[in-house]
């Protein structure tokens, strides 16, 4: 199951598309979270592309239940791109 924080889609991108990414990815990274972080849980990374062909970035958690728990999507930024092409051969 996916369930998303209110922060998910503060940059525009609703959870349809975000849950498009997240099926279609096929492989996701592990990112450490960042340095002064209170959540300490690992992220995972899924870098795709939405039902219009537009690079979006999202990041998950996994809950003590195992659902994924989104609280970050957006356009895909540079510092990502290099996963990104990384990944294309892994789409579904």
């Amino acid at each position: 199951m996916i369930k998303f924080a209110q922060s998910a889609t503060k940059h525009g991108i609703d959870e349809e598309e975000i849950t498009y990414v997240i099926k279609h990815f096929g492989l996701y990274f592990y990112v450490p979270p960042p340095m002064g972080s209170p959540y300490r849980s690992e992220r995972l990374l899924f870098l795709g592309d939405n039902q219009k062909g537009v690079a979006i970035e999202v990041l998950a958690t996994r809950t003590e239940d195992g659902d994924l728990f989104v609280f970050h999507a957006r356009k895909m930024s540079k510092q990502y791109r290099a996963r990104y092409e990384e990944a294309l051969p892994w789409r579904i």
